[in-house]
């Protein structure tokens, strides 16, 4: 089913939005490279005073894997249970956006476009319809 902002079915419109939101974060990641400085950061195992561990590397990989997995599954899984995947991981991603500090405007611009898609995210899942409509 479509919505009135898209002629696209509700699942593909979440995909694409968890598209969106994954390619404007590794180009931030990217872009994040050529800050003077920030590879020396890297270097030394702490970043933006992070101290990188194992343990925090393989919480970043899980937290950008559940996002990966949703590009697919927000085509493939039953309406109920997507609507809650979605909305769920969105949230979860929602809160690690706005509680990391965003210094540099390319950061906050960032910040801005993951912020609308994942509101976007949210929206659609909580608006999306549990019963069919009837014409």
């Amino acid at each position: 089913m479509a919505t009135k902002f898209s002629p696209m079915p509700v699942p593909e419109q979440m995909s694409s939005a968890w598209l969106f939101f994954l390619l404007t974060t590794v180009f931030r990641d990217i872009h994040a490279f050529v800050r003077p400085g920030f590879v020396d950061q890297v270097l030394g195992g702490v970043v933006n005073g992070f101290v990188v561990t194992d343990q925090l590397l393989l919480i970043g990989g899980l937290v950008v894997t559940l996002p990966i997995a949703l590009i697919w599954l927000s085509r493939v899984l039953p309406k109920q249970i997507n609507r809650w995947a979605n909305g769920l991981v969105a949230l979860m991603n929602l809160g690690f956006v706005l509680n990391t500090p965003h210094t540099a405007l390319d950061e906050r611009y960032f910040a801005v476009l993951h912020v609308l898609a994942l509101v976007f995210i949210i929206w659609t899942a909580v608006r999306w319809q549990t019963v069919p409509q009837t014409s």
